[in-house]
């Protein structure tokens, strides 16, 4: 150990981040993911470098050996994948990968590859609502990032503008989704109790292990994820719920084989097949969901049935379509 290399402490000042080798081997290979570029992974990859698992790259063009680069895979384990931090977590790891872009910069005078980094990581973190809506804007985020390492793309502000606007039109309309799931919820659970001792007191339990109540709901539950009982609004098919079909490239057809007229845009939700916005909420609970309706949308989201088009019945009415088992 060379003892001139040790410096002094500054009270008030953070520690200077290093990059070990490894990061800059692994780069050149494959995108190091973000969560490696915590500061606390950043010293872990430092004080662990002898012991951090590492496997062989393929040759690159004009070589005839590959070189040892970090396992990505293995180490995801312990550091996190793409997507997994939380939005201080990434302010964190994106300073700090900003930094790695810098020194990896090959022309120092326009800087353009880490330019790129500043324009990216400081839009997100000038954002009015970045935390409230980091849930929906770090997929967003992460697709940028790898369509520049991929295709080499440039910067392209009215590019970022146009898919945050999608992004936070997406967010409004799960959150409204989760809102309707959890009232539709309540509505099943029925009206609180109001007596002067509590229905659930100790006398009144059941003897034996208790048993949950079960509800048979048209939704998924707040976890996002659909249950078994969920019934699509686009294919009236139960076990998934419209968001199915958003991604989906194949052809999606009614139980009869006949085609379906709704679909699932992303940025939109449910619309018509013009891309008009249907309401959710209608068409699961019909006249009923007129008030809220009104207070949430006005006249800005359709009151058709998703199933055929028509204003005479909301979706879950079962009128123009066999009720599925």
């Amino acid at each position: 150990m060379d003892g001139a290399n040790h410096v002094e402490r500054v009270v008030g000042e953070p520690i200077p981040i290093e990059f070990y080798q490894s990061l800059y081997d692994t780069e050149i290979c494959v995108a190091v993911p973000l969560p490696f570029f915590l500061t606390q992974n950043l010293r872990t990859l430092i004080d662990e470098a002898s012991t951090l698992p590492t496997i062989k790259s393929n040759p690159a063009p004009g070589e005839t050996k590959g070189t040892y680069i970090l396992n990505i895979d293995k180490l995801s384990g312990h550091f996190g994948k793409e997507l997994s931090l939380t939005c201080s977590q990434w302010s964190d790891a994106a300073a700090n990968m900003w930094s790695f872009q810098i020194s990896r910069d090959k022309s120092r005078a326009n800087g353009e590859h880490a330019a790129w980094f500043e324009k990216h990581f400081n839009f997100f973190n000038m954002l009015n609502k970045r935390d409230e809506l980091y849930e929906a804007w770090k997929v967003m985020e992460l697709e940028f990032r790898q369509d520049h390492r991929s295709r080499h793309l440039k910067f392209s502000a009215p590019d970022y503008d146009k898919a945050l606007g999608l992004t936070e039109e997406s967010h409004k309309l799960r959150k409204e989704f989760q809102e309707l799931v959890a009232s539709s919820q309540i509505q099943r659970s029925g009206p609180p109790y109001h007596g002067s001792a509590s229905p659930f007191s100790q006398r009144n339990l059941p003897r034996g292990p208790f048993q949950p109540p079960t509800y048979s709901q048209p939704f998924p539950s707040g976890s996002g994820k659909p249950s078994s009982s969920a019934v699509c609004l686009i294919c009236a098919q139960r076990g998934h719920n419209l968001f199915f079909h958003q991604k989906t490239t194949t052809l999606v057809k009614f139980s009869d084989s006949k085609a379906v007229w709704a679909k699932c845009s992303p940025g939109l939700g449910l619309v018509t097949p013009e891309n008009q916005t249907i309401c959710i909420n209608w068409n699961v609970r019909g006249a009923e969901a007129a008030p809220q309706c009104a207070s949430l949308h006005k006249d800005d989201r359709l009151h058709l049935c998703s199933f055929c088009g028509s204003k005479s019945h909301h979706t879950l009415s079962w009128t123009c379509c066999t009720k599925t088992a």
